[in-house]
């Protein structure tokens, strides 16, 4: 992950966005490295492998508000506007009860 993080600080993105991916794929269970991947394949404009690794880590913490927001913005760039509003709605009612 810190590899794929200083290519993605080198704007290496096709190159960062493999190294992340494969640290989730070998840590699928901690919550920062398949967000972290998530995000550097969305930079990478990965956008259907980015909403899989967003939905895992929605999955990892699925009360988290950046998590779900993530998500959403996510499903709303691949076109999928009723499951983006379903998690911009469930951030924003956490972020109400829990603010």
């Amino acid at each position: 992950m810190h590899y794929g993080q200083f290519l993605l600080e080198e704007s290496r993105l096709g190159e960062a966005a493999a190294m992340a991916q494969k640290a989730a794929e070998l840590d699928s269970s901690e919550f920062d490295v398949v967000f972290s991947a998530a995000h550097m394949l969305r930079q990478a404009s990965l956008n259907e492998a980015a909403e899989r690794y967003y939905g895992k880590a929605a999955n990892l913490r699925p009360d988290h508000p950046a998590a779900l927001m993530n998500l959403g913005a996510i499903l709303h760039l691949n076109g999928k506007l009723k499951e983006a509003e379903s998690n911009y709605l469930r951030a924003l009612l956490y972020n109400c009860y829990n603010g």
